[in-house]
C-alpha cells in the first residue's frame, strides 16, 4: 500500500492524477518526473502578453489599419502608444508561446514514450483535437485564431521527433535565414526607380482597405450574429493563407528552438544552466531592442514603399528582433524566479499557465462580448490606452478565476476536454479528497 501511495504521489508531480494515471498504467508503466513549474509561469506571462497584443485587433479593424499609408487613430496619443506596442509587445508573445509549444512537444513525447508504443499517434490525435477547437474558435468567436496554425505546424514537428538538438537548432536558424535572404532578393529585384512610386495603385489599394474597415465596423459593431460570423469567416480567410506561409518561417523555427531546449533538458535542469540564461539575457537585451529600433525606423516608410529595402529591414526586426526580445522577457522571468519573493508572486501566474488554452479562448469570448454587437458593441469606439486597461482588468479576473478553479479541479475546462479526446478515455476533473 505504501509503494502504491508513493507511486501515485509521483504521478501527481508529473501532472497526472486520477483516471489518467490508470489509463497510462494500463498501457505501460511510466517513469514520473517533477512538473516543470517555470513552464506554467512562462505560459501565464505569455497569455497576458497575447491578450495585450491581440487587444487592438479585438477592439477595432486594426488588421486593415496596419495596411494603410495614413493610419486612422481614435485619439491623438494612439500613434505613440502604437510605437511602444510595436517595440515592446507585438510579435513577442506568440513567439514565446510558440517556443513553449515546441518545448511542450518534447516533454509530451518523452512522457508518452514511457507509457505507450506509438507516441507520435497520440500527439497527432492531440493536434487533430486542437485543429478542431481552432476552427470552431476562428469561425464562431474570433478570426484572429492561432490554434489552427499551431495544430498544422504541430504535425510538421513529428518529422523532427528523433532529431538531435544540433539538427533542431540548425533547422531553426536555417529557416529564419532563408526567409530573410529570400526577402532581400525579392525587394532587391522589385525596388522601384526613384520617383517611380505608383500613387494611383496605392490610392486604389487604400480604397479597398477602407471598404474592408467599413465592413468590419458595420458588422462587428452593429451587425446581427449571422453577420458577425460571416465577417469572422471573411477576415479569417483574408489573413490565413499569408499567415500560414509566414508561420513556416516564424512559428516553426520557434517550435524547433523550444524542442531544442526540451531535448537538452535546459528547463528541467534549470539550475545547471543559469549561466546560459544570463548570457541569453544580456545578448537578447542588446540586439533585441536594437533591432526593434530598426523595425520602427523601417515601419515609417514601409506602407508607402512596400517593395523597397525598408521591407527587408522591417522583417529582420520581425524574424530576429522579436524572438530576441521574447527571449529577453523569458530569461528575465527565469532569473527572477531564482528569488524567493518572485517565486511566491509567480505562483499566481502559474495557475493561469496551467489552463492556458481555456484562458486564451476565454479572452476571445469576453472581448467578443465587450466589442461586438452581441454584447456591448464598443467595436471601433475606444483607443489603445483604454484597450490596454481593459486587457489588464480581464487578466486580473483570470488570475482570480484560476485561484478559485484549481481549489476544486485539477485541469482547466478546455484542457480536460482536450485530454479526454486525445486519450480517448474519461478522465476525472475533480480533485481527489
Amino acid at each position: 500500500m505504501k509503494d502504491q501511495n508513493e507511486k501515485t504521489h509521483l504521478f501527481q508531480k508529473v501532472g497526472l492524477e486520477g483516471d489518467e494515471v490508470h489509463i497510462l498504467q494500463k498501457k505501460k508503466p511510466t517513469q514520473p518526473q517533477e512538473r516543470v513549474v517555470i513552464l506554467d509561469i512562462l505560459r501565464g506571462f505569455a497569455i497576458l502578453g497575447i491578450l495585450i497584443s491581440n487587444m487592438p485587433y479585438f477592439q477595432s479593424p486594426q488588421i486593415y489599419n496596419d495596411l494603410l499609408v495614413d493610419k486612422i487613430w481614435i485619439h491623438a496619443w494612439d500613434p505613440y502608444i502604437d510605437k511602444l506596442y510595436v517595440a515592446l509587445i507585438k510579435g513577442k508573445f506568440y513567439t514565446m508561446f510558440s517556443f513553449l509549444f515546441g518545448l511542450g512537444f518534447i516533454l509530451f513525447i518523452q512522457r508518452a514514450e514511457r507509457s505507450i508504443n506509438k507516441p507520435r499517434i497520440l500527439f497527432a490525435r492531440r493536434m487533430l483535437v486542437l485543429l478542431g477547437i481552432g476552427i470552431i474558435h476562428a469561425i464562431f468567436i474570433w478570426w484572429g485564431d492561432i490554434l489552427v496554425i499551431y495544430a498544422l505546424i504541430g504535425f510538421i514537428l513529428l518529422f523532427f521527433y528523433k532529431s538531435s538538438p544540433k539538427v533542431l537548432l540548425t533547422w531553426a536558424i536555417g529557416l529564419v535565414t532563408v526567409y530573410n535572404v529570400l526577402n532581400y532578393l525579392l525587394v532587391s529585384l522589385m525596388v522601384p526607380k526613384e520617383n517611380a512610386v505608383d500613387t494611383g495603385s496605392i490610392t486604389h489599394a487604400s480604397n479597398g482597405i477602407l471598404e474592408n474597415m467599413k465592413s468590419s465596423l458595420n458588422h462587428y459593431g452593429e451587425g446581427t450574429l449571422t453577420e458577425i460570423i460571416l465577417q469572422n469567416i471573411n477576415d479569417w480567410l483574408y489573413i490565413f493563407p499569408s499567415s500560414m506561409i509566414s508561420a513556416l518561417f516564424l512559428i516553426l523555427p520557434m517550435f524547433l528552438l523550444g524542442a531544442y531546449f526540451g531535448k537538452r533538458s535546459i528547463f528541467v535542469r534549470m539550475n545547471e544552466h543559469l549561466y546560459l540564461f544570463k548570457k541569453i539575457w544580456i545578448w537578447s537585451l542588446i540586439f533585441g531592442f536594437t533591432l526593434q529600433m530598426v523595425k520602427l525606423w523601417a515601419s515609417n516608410y514601409l506602407t508607402a514603399n512596400p517593395e523597397s529595402i525598408y521591407t527587408f529591414w522591417y522583417f529582420v526586426g520581425v524574424t530576429i528582433g522579436d524572438p530576441l526580445v521574447c527571449f529577453f522577457y523569458l530569461t528575465s522571468i527565469v532569473l527572477l524566479f531564482q528569488k524567493q519573493v518572485f517565486k511566491n508572486l509567480f505562483t499566481h501566474i502559474s495557475r493561469v499557465g496551467r489552463m492556458a488554452l481555456s484562458h486564451y479562448l476565454f479572452q476571445s469570448v469576453i472581448c467578443s462580448f465587450i466589442f461586438y454587437n452581441i454584447g456591448l458593441g464598443l467595436y471601433g469606439d475606444i483607443g489603445f490606452g483604454l484597450g490596454l486597461l481593459i486587457a489588464l482588468i480581464i487578466y486580473s479576473v483570470q488570475l482570480w478565476f484560476s485561484l478559485i478553479w484549481f481549489k476544486k479541479y485539477q485541469y482547466g475546462p478546455l484542457e480536460w476536454i482536450w485530454r479526454m479526446l486525445t486519450y480517448g478515455s474519461k478522465i476525472r476533473i475533480n480533485r481527489g479528497k
